[in-house]
């Protein structure tokens, strides 16, 4: 990954809350918005909210483009058991 995209990659998550992380990490678990709402105390609909903003922050289009971006900056990590 060229010094560019780090960069702007990094950029990025300065825009995004520690709940917005956190969101973020339970998407990449397959957590429905419905368990992430019971775990965080929240609302279904906040937490759909925040997850709007989140891909409108991170400049995806879908769930898919959450988890890609969560493994490239570092939020999730991918295990992979022989």
């Amino acid at each position: 990954m060229n010094n560019y995209r780090k960069e702007e990659e990094r950029r990025v998550s300065k825009g995004l809350t520690k709940q917005d992380v956190e969101i973020i990490k339970m998407i990449c678990q397959e957590k429905t918005s419905d368990q992430i709402a019971k775990e965080l105390g929240r609302s279904v609909r906040t937490i759909e909210g925040s997850r709007l903003a989140i891909m409108k922050i991170i400049g995806v289009k879908s769930l898919v483009g959450i988890v890609t971006y969560a493994i490239r900056v570092g939020h999730f990590t991918v295990h992979i058991e022989s």
